[in-house]
């Protein structure tokens, strides 16, 4: 990790990694459509140091995630001149859930 720089096009997503553990992050390149990083944790407090020290992270032009408040917020603490993009699966699940309201 200490030589490579976090790619511009970025897409972030959390998956249930352990019981014991709990969640991950991933960390992906979409440009070269490739895993750049898995980290344990989910909160803010525990990416804290790592997205701190991650190399490139101010050069990052796009961030796809999704619709979480919390990752907002980190996205924008880190890397405050990325775009911010919501994940297409997660934007049609919410209209997806709102027709079925309807």
């Amino acid at each position: 990790m200490a030589n490579r720089l976090c790619p511009r096009f970025l897409g972030i997503d959390e998956h249930f990694f352990t019981r014991k553990r709990g969640f991950a992050k991933t960390f992906v390149d979409l440009r070269r459509h490739k895993v750049f990083d898995v980290r344990l944790g989910r909160s803010e407090a525990s990416l804290d140091s790592y997205l701190r020290r991650l190399p490139g992270k101010d050069n990052v032009r796009f961030i796809v995630m999704d619709l979480s408040e919390t990752y907002r917020y980190i996205a924008r603490q880190y890397s405050p001149r990325a775009r911010i993009v919501a994940d297409r699966f997660y934007v049609i699940r919410l209209v997806n859930q709102h027709f079925l309201t309807v």
